[in-house]
């Protein structure tokens, strides 16, 4: 009878990214602008995203940004205290 080896899975580190929220009474996030009707947006090499109150635009290690939405962020993301 063959050996069975027991194996765990690997967890890799996540990147650290940074993140700051969107809220309507407080500055612009860095890269976000006001449209002609007052709506914020986020503009990246892909596309343009309007940013809803409570919104995250979240900067990746490569740069790149992206907006997430409050639940989403709070599901894969926790703060880092370090």
């Amino acid at each position: 009878m063959a050996k069975k080896n027991k194996y765990r899975r690997k967890v890799k580190k996540p990147p650290e990214i940074e993140a700051e929220q969107f809220s309507d009474g407080k500055d612009l996030p860095d890269g976000v602008w006001r449209g002609t009707h007052g709506a914020a947006w986020l503009s990246n090499s892909d596309n343009k995203t309007r940013l809803n109150e409570g919104d995250w635009v979240v900067t990746n290690p490569g740069g790149g940004k992206m907006v997430m939405k409050n639940e989403e962020f709070i599901l894969k993301y926790e703060e880092d205290d370090e």
